[in-house]
């Protein structure tokens, strides 16, 4: 196994400290403790370059502002028919962000006809059987 290298100039230790001050992402700092442990530090850089590459890892995860986040969202969408199961999706990925989403269906129809025992049969029973409580009913 090959020896470690021997110690590191002030100016190498200085390089090392100002590359990991600019580094934008957490996985370049793990990269360049990577290469910093195949020299042989002194514990004063050692410290200091761990502690450096510390701080500079929580500023990193910091940076996210809050302006950046959405902590609530409300939509009222107009869907397709046929694209009602990639709603579906999208509303999956969203409670997988929220600890609460509530989702209220808006069905609107024109253009055609259901006789009233359809619709009781039919419609409210699939209502009635999913759980789901009626806020506003408007037939004619």
């Amino acid at each position: 196994m090959p020896k470690p290298i021997e110690g590191i100039s002030d100016e190498m230790f200085q390089s090392y400290i100002t590359k990991i001050k600019e580094c934008d992402r957490t996985l370049d700092i793990t990269k360049i403790e990577e290469e910093i442990a195949q020299y042989d530090l002194s514990s004063e850089q050692r410290k200091k370059l761990e502690k450096e590459a510390r701080r500079r890892k929580d500023e990193l995860q910091d940076i996210v502002k809050p302006k950046e986040k959405y902590h609530n969202i409300n939509l009222k969408l107009n869907v397709p028919s046929g694209k009602l199961s990639d709603i579906v999706k999208m509303v999956n990925y969203i409670k997988s962000k929220f600890n609460q989403v509530n989702i209220r269906v808006e069905i609107s129809t024109q253009d055609g006809e259901m006789a009233i025992s359809e619709y009781e049969d039919k419609v409210k029973e699939a209502i009635n059987q999913a759980g789901v409580r009626v806020e506003d009913e408007d037939v004619e």
